[in-house]
């Protein structure tokens, strides 16, 4: 096995090593050197186990029973797998690590609160919380050079789909195809007093596949024009406001463990609440593996699949609750720096990277 750790810094230095590799020119190559394609899976709220991968191969808790999503598991066999992989304890922060290279001590941004910066701490305000507050306007610094800053200099066209929640615009950021300064209010497609039932009309959960398709037909133009691209997509998936298509729900509604746990909270299949409901959680998670899949498929479609990094990862960490027969692997959830806040799933495929490779800290 290989030993590395990857810090919140972590994911653009794999980008940007995964780059430098395949532009390296070997000393005898007679060709030019052709700049590979970036595609960011980004996942919201995911816990280190919440796939139906194991993240450790020694543990059987570090995986989500019952969800079946065969492209991530496809993904894995084909690329590699990161068992020590740490991004932020809440979402906001982490983007901000991610596109601009700097840990979240540096820039500031260490939760969506508190944007009047660090003159304006109020100690018992902030008391309890498990986080310390802000220090920046919760906004990424004008002289930070950001993921599409740094390559456009190389040629490259970049996108940001799906949730920002960085404030700002991304057309600021060098994002030449983007929607526009978003949080999760546009991914909670329905009414706040639909708590129980999901509407038969629902046919863009989590808006997964009018991002995908957003997605898609940006690589289709940039592959015409024979740039090289940076995506990424951002998914309102797997947050909170738990949506997916009523059909992919009437798959785990039977299934035995699902029924043991609305009768093990005293529910059932009609009367539980959807933020209860592990069926449409699961359902979620396989309707979005099938968006995961459509990239995949599209990127093989184009012919670009030996040139382009797939990076599929989670903004912070995660703790849920439906994890039948087993007990919660790490302690702690979102919000906190224990690792459940803060180690999330993450996979990378692409040219010189090793099927069935595995990542391990020291």
């Amino acid at each position: 096995m290989q030993h590395t750790r990857l810090t919140r810094r972590g994911l653009l230095r794999t980008a940007g090593a995964a780059c430098a590799a395949a532009l390296a020119k070997p000393a005898f190559s007679a060709g030019p050197r052709k700049k590979p394609n970036i595609v960011l899976l980004y996942i919201d709220d995911w816990a280190w186990n919440g796939t139906p991968v194991r993240m450790d191969d020694e543990m059987r808790n570090s995986r989500m029973p019952v969800l079946r999503m065969p492209n991530v598991e496809k993904l894995a066999r084909e690329g590699m797998k990161f068992r020590n992989a740490y991004a932020s304890p809440q979402c906001s922060p982490a983007r901000v690590c991610v596109q601009t290279g700097q840990s979240t001590p540096r820039n500031g941004f260490s939760v969506y609160m508190n944007d009047r910066g660090q003159e304006y701490y109020n100690a018992k305000q902030y008391k309890g919380f498990p986080v310390v507050a802000c220090v920046s306007d919760m906004t990424i610094d004008k002289n930070a050079v950001t993921i599409p800053e740094a390559l456009k200099p190389l040629g490259y066209v970049s996108a940001h789909i799906g949730k920002w929640h960085m404030r700002g615009d991304p057309g600021d950021e060098g994002y030449v195809l983007h929607d526009g300064e978003t949080n999760n209010n546009p991914g909670n497609t329905l009414p706040v007093n639909a708590k129980r039932r999901l509407p038969d009309s629902l046919t863009d959960p989590k808006l997964m596949f009018s991002l995908t398709e957003k997605a898609i037909g940006f690589m289709d133009e940039q592959v015409k024009a024979k740039n090289p691209f940076y995506l990424q997509v951002s998914h309102y998936a797997m947050h909170e406001g738990r949506e997916c298509l009523p059909a992919t729900r009437k798959k785990y509604v039977r299934h035995p463990l699902v029924q043991a746990y609305y009768k093990k909270i005293g529910k059932t299949a009609e009367t539980v609440n959807r933020k209860s409901d592990p069926a449409i959680w699961l359902g979620m998670g396989e309707d979005l593996d099938g968006r995961i899949g459509a990239v995949l498929d599209r990127i093989k479609k184009l012919g670009i699949e030996d040139n382009t990094y797939v990076i599929m990862v989670a903004d912070n960490g995660y703790r849920h609750k439906f994890l039948p027969g087993l007990k919660q692997p790490l302690h702690a959830a979102k919000w906190w720096v224990w690792q459940g806040g803060i180690r999330v799933p993450m996979i990378v495929k692409g040219p010189k990277i090793k099927p069935q490779a595995i990542r391990v800290s020291p």
